[in-house]
């Protein structure tokens, strides 16, 4: 694996090099015994080539170095797709069928890329052609300068501190000291989430709820509207009737259609407990105000809940339903006992084995440039310049090098914005950092699993650039992670990752059974949110403007109309006008018309975790989850991988039992 951090001239020179092979490989594709193994190779050795790229543009320190790195990303995004696209590759590899594969996943991979590429254009020809390829390489353009605006993005929203009333002390130190006792307030989870989640007043929360939709907006608006044009226009030329038609066509429910039942089935489930949880929070701020816990709005309607009160309003009805508060809690987590107990937890369901690399460099040393073990990488804090969300990023594919004669094992890196140690404190995590740590840490589980001998099969999603095609469906890809998301919440292994930092008390008996309790506060809430969104980006790029949507009754002339019209439909508070929050929707440009995976990955991860329902540490389980959901990747339909685990196809009843809803809620 080549270095992880490179100098702008170094970036320049490892794109040249990486595009010049992929276009070599192509050139010279018919003269291969193995078509198919030669192009894998060739595909999967630029992969791994382009892993400085992604660290540098996602996390590098160097302002030059990160933005030659992001428009980098965006040539190689071209030039993998272009080998997709290619109509004379096609033409060898087609030609190539002629000759029986060695085995069952040759097989699959050679129909698997024919197939790809007649979906991705590579049987359009003359004037189609051209107008696919410039339309392509647009939206590569869009989308990387989307992602390095937010990336680039500063914004810190400042207050006296009489304004912060409310916010912990502890949480200070990682604010802005601006003087005279005023802080600034970065748009980064573990500032902008606790200050929303305690400051007293109104204006405050309301001021940081306005920036944080609208960052990015002067830039990323205009970005979302030609992106989402160039998309229609893309899916149109590839005979799909929308961007959202040709996105489902390769997940599981294969159409908008399946998407849309399925939400309005959650919706529908969630709608009493949606209602009443509202309900109860309108008077829950009534409470506050009246006790001088929160400052009463400016507005008519002092009592009502506004979007900016939903984090503070959430965080004091789990303090007083279940007696959970997030501030005591994180005492017990420091992030490195965390991080131990979690690779426990896993190495003995599972069976794996975890070796930390003494005194690693942020660069791979040459030692590792043909590594014996797979590798990753923890980068858990944020700064400046970094990717400001929570993901994993793959960094080389497992695939099988036919020149080296070698199996390539895969390696990935978790890019974190979780709370960071101060001068006088470690790293406490939140509890919901270290449930979204558990998160990442299954999508890594994930995809060091792989044992797949061609890329195309490896774990991987748009945020390399050489995804296009590469991985399991979309909407399969969090079910993994979200199914390990369970053992946060068992008892036996909650009481494992807490110790207090300072005296090394284990997490108190009560608090483990509050915590588990409180997983599901306000379900109603939280899934008409999910919604919201899931439907905001189907609609989106499903056509227009207009954005239409008729059983929802929903025709919308802009972006931040269908919002407000989408929140409206499910009862939400509404935005702020002038506010947009796709402008800084990382999932805009990642995760394009399946936002939806997240919920119909949930329902085949609850079904999932029923087979651990009688010991969560059931090692058998583990194994058997390891070797049919984990090992195979791509190499296998995501309904079938659910199928042979659970020995039946997936119920959406595990789902709603766990979040509360009932079938009948369903419809």
């Amino acid at each position: 694996m080549p270095r992880l951090s490179l100098t702008a001239p170094e970036v320049a020179t490892t794109t040249a090099a990486i595009t010049t092979s992929l276009t070599t490989a192509c050139a010279n594709l018919s003269t291969a015994t193995n078509p198919f193994s030669a192009l894998a190779t060739a595909y999967g050795s630029a992969a791994a080539a382009s892993a400085g790229i992604t660290v540098t543009a996602l996390a590098g320190t160097d302002a030059d170095a990160r933005r030659a790195a992001n428009a980098a990303r965006a040539t190689l995004r071209n030039a993998f797709d272009a080998v997709w696209t290619d109509p004379d590759v096609y033409a060898v590899l087609l030609a190539a069928t002629d000759t029986p594969p060695a085995d069952e996943e040759e097989a699959r991979f050679r129909s698997s890329a024919l197939a790809l590429m007649l979906r991705l254009g590579a049987g359009l020809t003359g004037e189609h052609r051209l107008a696919a390829k410039d339309l392509q390489e647009k939206i590569s353009a869009m989308t990387s300068q989307f992602d390095a605006n937010l990336n680039g993005d500063t914004t810190a929203v400042e207050f006296s501190i009489a304004e912060l009333d409310g916010v912990p002390d502890s949480l200070l130190p990682l604010l802005e000291s601006r003087g005279d006792d005023r802080y600034a307030v970065p748009l980064k989870r573990p500032t902008l989430t606790p200050t929303l989640q305690h400051a007293k007043s109104s204006a405050t929360r309301k001021a940081l709820y306005r920036a944080a939709n609208c960052q990015c907006l002067a830039e990323n608006g205009p970005l979302v509207d030609d992106i989402l044009a160039a998309r229609a226009a893309l899916a149109t030329a590839l005979g799909f009737d929308s961007h959202a038609h040709l996105k489902t066509s390769a997940e599981t429910v294969r159409k908008p259609d399946a998407v849309y039942a399925l939400m309005d089935s959650v919706a529908k489930g969630a709608k009493p407990k949606f209602e009443a949880e509202i309900s109860a929070l309108v008077e829950l701020k009534a409470t506050l105000i009246a006790d001088g816990g929160l400052v009463a709005d400016d507005d008519a309607e002092p009592a009502a809940v506004h979007p900016w009160d939903l984090s503070l309003l959430l965080r004091e009805h789990k303090k007083r339903a279940f007696a959970v508060d997030d501030e005591q809690v994180k005492a017990y987590f420091e992030v490195s006992a965390v991080i131990a107990g979690v690779l426990a937890l896993y190495e003995h369901v599972f069976g794996l084995a975890f070796e930390r690399v003494a005194d690693a460099p942020l660069a791979w040393h040459p030692d590792v440039a043909q590594p014996t073990h797979r590798h990753f990488f923890l980068d858990l804090y944020p700064r400046d310049g970094k990717y400001s969300h929570q993901c994993v990023v793959p960094l080389q594919p497992s695939f099988f090098d036919a020149v080296a004669g070698s199996q390539r094992l895969p390696s990935a890196v978790i890019m974190g914005n979780m709370t960071k140690p101060t001068p006088s404190a470690p790293a406490l995590l939140r509890f919901f950092e270290v449930h979204t740590f558990v998160h990442e840490f299954g999508h890594i589980v994930h995809a060091l699993c792989s044992r797949a001998r061609f890329p195309l099969f490896s774990w991987a999603w748009s945020i390399v650039p050489w995804a296009t095609g590469c991985g399991v469906e979309m909407d399969f890809l969090e079910v993994p992670s979200q199914a390990l998301e369970n053992w946060v919440y068992q008892p036996a292994v909650l009481a494992r990752l807490g110790a207090h930092h300072v005296t090394g008390d284990p997490l108190p008996e009560d608090t483990v059974t509050a915590l588990v309790a409180a997983r599901h506060v306000a379900p109603g809430i939280r899934y008409t949110r999910q919604i919201a969104i899931s439907a905001i980006d189907l609609i989106m790029h499903s056509g227009g403007p207009p954005f239409v949507y008729p059983p929802w009754g929903i025709a919308a002339h802009s972006v931040e109309d269908l919002v407000a019209q989408v929140y409206a439909h499910l009862g939400l508070p509404p935005p702020l006008p002038s506010t947009n929050f796709v402008a800084s929707l990382f999932h805009f440009t990642s995760y394009s018309a399946t936002y939806h995976s997240y919920l119909v990955s949930e329902v085949a991860s609850a079904d999932c975790f029923t087979l651990f329902a009688h010991n969560p540490l059931d090692q058998a389980q583990g194994s058997r989850f390891r070797e049919l959901i984990l090992a195979p990747g791509a190499t296998v339909d995501a309904t079938a991988m659910l199928a042979a685990f659970l020995a039946r196809p997936v119920s959406v009843d595990a789902f709603f039992d766990s979040v509360g809803f009932t079938s009948s809620d369903s419809g």
